[in-house]
């Protein structure tokens, strides 16, 4: 259906979203997880989502979600924040978007999105890893692509090396670059090695109960008009007008946070940006 989401949250206070399959919702304009109106404080935690018609989240109108552990596939965008909203994005996989996330002011006068992103895959099957406009801020840490550079600390492209891409099977194997490449500063993984990147995802042949799509698309697509406010949309990234950028052109900056533990919600907004 046309404007459909799965999951649609508007004006809620810590919420939580876990453990949920979230399959071809592939209407225009239909996301798997919607949130907005002044949401605040929303985890979305270890989903699958498949196939979205728009986007696989997408935060808006001055909401704040952590998105932790979730496998987001075959959308445009695995991620969109916009509208003075902001997300901290914590060891997810995006597999065969479009574009994995991306950051801009939909609505004029809004605001643009805020979004810092550590421990994270980001394997496009076309386009570019990350995208924002001018007003909004993407930092990126310990975290791959395969076809964008990454500035940062701790970043680098690579294939992940899933186990099986073909069925879905993003698990990594045991030669993956992922495998304890993660920020130092999260807590350690249970055998006592640094944490690795990615969604720690363990497959299973049941959580895809659909065909599986293998196409791939030839460009970039964002089916949302943003505001004028002298940037332009993602579809006219290719037109070579230069005031907008994606994250490689930008001058990086960086965060950490020491007080990081398994539970994402403990690294606050405040805390990243002090």
């Amino acid at each position: 259906a046309v404007d459909t989401d799965a999951i649609d949250l508007d004006n809620v206070i810590n919420g939580l979203i876990e453990g949920n399959k979230i399959y071809d919702f592939n209407g225009y304009n239909s996301d798997g997880i919607d949130i907005g109106e002044a949401s605040n404080g929303i985890a979305i935690h270890q989903n699958l989502i498949y196939n979205s018609g728009d986007k696989g989240v997408s935060v808006g109108q001055q909401s704040n979600v952590s998105l932790y552990k979730n496998v987001i596939i075959g959308g445009k965008i695995g991620i969109a924040v916009k509208d003075n909203s902001y997300a901290n994005v914590i060891n997810n996989t995006f597999f065969n978007n479009d574009t994995s996330i991306s950051a801009f002011e939909k609505n004029e006068n809004s605001g643009g999105g805020v979004i810092d992103v550590v421990n994270t895959i980001m394997n496009q099957r076309a386009g570019s890893p990350i995208y924002q406009d001018d007003i909004s801020s993407i930092t990126v840490n310990y975290s791959m692509s395969n076809n964008g550079i990454l500035y940062g600390e701790g970043n680098f492209i690579s294939d992940p090396i899933f186990i099986d891409p073909e069925i879905y099977n993003l698990q990594i194997s045991s030669q993956s670059p992922c495998i304890n490449s993660g920020d130092p500063l999260i807590a350690l993984d249970d055998d006592g090695t640094i944490s690795d990147i990615g969604s720690y995802y363990l497959y299973n042949e049941d959580d895809y109960p659909f065909p599986i799509q293998t196409d791939l698309v030839d460009q970039i697509l964002l089916n949302e008009l943003l505001a004028l406010n002298n940037s332009i949309n993602q579809d006219e990234l290719t037109a070579g007008r230069s005031h907008n950028k994606t994250l490689s052109e930008q001058t990086p900056w960086y965060f950490s946070c020491s007080e990081f533990d398994v539970d994402p919600t403990s690294c606050s907004r405040d805390s990243l940006f002090a």
